[in-house]
């Protein structure tokens, strides 16, 4: 049997966390640390100390973006998803860096790779 994929959720509010802990109460995914509210610390820590493979960030948590970035660059192995809750909906996307220089022509050759057609994710 595989190893579980462990899970660590960053939310914005305890609601936020008990409706993610619930949708991912599934065979074969282990929430190993819920982190509700701001601040890098406890997700890096929370990442390092249960070693996840997988973060999941409300965009409604302060400063999400960068704390995710810095994970990112410095654990590449981490996927980070963001999840976008809007009225009875919630949409999920996955961060990455891109490695673009938004001072050079790094930037326009970015956005051509984003509009390219690409294969359905699932």
């Amino acid at each position: 049997m595989a190893a579980p994929i462990r899970v660590v959720l960053a939310a914005g509010s305890s609601m936020e966390a008990l409706i993610m802990d619930g949708a991912l109460a599934q065979p074969g995914i282990e929430v190993v640390r819920t982190v509700v509210g701001t601040g890098d610390a406890p997700v890096a820590e929370a990442v390092r100390e249960h070693g996840a493979n997988v973060v999941i960030a409300s965009v409604a948590v302060s400063g999400i973006a960068r704390d995710c970035y810095e994970l990112i660059r410095s654990r590449a192995a981490v996927r980070v998803l963001a999840v976008a809750v809007l009225g009875r909906g919630a949409d999920l996307f996955e961060l990455r860096p891109l490695g673009t220089n938004v001072g050079s022509g790094d930037l326009a050759a970015a956005i051509r790779a984003a509009v390219r057609p690409r294969e359905p994710a699932i």
